[in-house]
């Protein structure tokens, strides 16, 4: 058998062993299925409630444990924030408290199914107090609607102005009713009679 032969058999058969051994490497290997997405921004100050929403292959993660972790441009990233379950169709959320305003990176990483997203997020310094996004319950919506209710439920000025010169009117009525002299059964065009004149005498008697 000459070297050629030998060399062709050769080539053949660590061709077979590779067909038999199938793809190997990264072009095998099983892609995540776990996607998030960021719904919802709400600024407070320099505290920013995040809602983001983690789906395993289209359908709703219900069962993920998700996390938020915040880096400066420059510096040392913050320790990460368990995000809470909010409903049954995916919706993670969670308040992440910046130490110093400016450009941020944050990255929301899911376990079950695995998913990472980064964001930039600009944070500006602001006056402290609660936050209420509209649709997450966490009190500012509830809070606006008081107002609301409390500037719905004022009377009117116009209305609360009549009632003041009703009470007034009806007031100044009764103290010109007391006021006024009562009436003598004299007083009046049927009280005027005059005294009736004396009868005339006999003839003589000096009466006229």
């Amino acid at each position: 058998m000459t070297n050629r032969v030998r060399l062709t058999l050769a080539a053949l058969a660590a061709a077979a062993a590779l067909l038999a051994a199938g793809p190997s490497g990264p072009a095998g290997a099983q892609e995540d299925s776990g996607e998030i997405e960021l719904e919802a921004v709400h600024p407070a100050g320099q505290s920013i409630h995040f809602i983001v929403r983690v789906t395993d292959s289209g359908d709703p993660a219900n069962d993920a444990s998700v996390t938020a972790m915040a880096q400066p441009l420059s510096g040392e990233s913050l320790s990460p924030v368990n995000l809470t379950r909010d409903d049954d169709d995916g919706h993670y959320s969670g308040p992440v408290e910046f130490p110093s305003a400016g450009l941020w990176t944050v990255r929301f990483v899911s376990t079950n199914p695995d998913a990472t997203l980064e964001v930039d997020q600009e944070v500006t310094a602001g006056t402290e107090g609660e936050f209420a996004p509209e649709d997450d319950g966490t009190g500012d919506s509830a809070q606006a609607a008081d107002e609301d209710g409390d500037e719905e439920e004022g009377l009117p000025i116009w209305l609360i102005v009549l009632a003041v010169v009703v009470v007034i009117g009806g007031a100044l009525a009764a103290l010109a009713l007391r006021s006024k002299p009562p009436t003598s059964p004299g007083d009046g065009p049927e009280g005027d009679e005059s005294e009736p004149e004396p009868a005339a005498g006999p003839p003589g008697s000096g009466t006229p």
